[in-house]
């Protein structure tokens, strides 16, 4: 059966105000999927676009746009999940 090793890569993102959002992310393999989690009390966040793009040079960026969903800012992790370099 086919298997496919992944790498799991985190960032922290402070003190997201409320309302909609931007982030960016350089990638250098295409991606699995992407997680943003609320890490403070009440956390509302979701993930309302997200888009990749490559220059000439083949270098990727991740781009996505996100909504918190309540009144005060949030604390939250955000989770890429890739793949890793051997792949069968």
């Amino acid at each position: 059966m086919p298997t496919m090793e992944v790498d799991i890569i985190d960032t922290f993102m402070g003190s997201i105000p409320p309302g909609p959002n931007y982030w960016h992310w350089p990638i250098n393999w295409e991606y699995v999927n992407l997680t943003v989690i609320p890490i403070s009390s009440n956390g509302n966040i979701e993930v309302t676009n997200e888009f990749v793009t490559s220059d000439p040079s083949g270098n990727r960026m991740l781009h996505y746009y996100f909504n918190n969903n309540t009144g005060i800012n949030l604390d939250c992790f955000a989770t890429l999940t890739l793949p890793h370099d051997d792949v069968d």
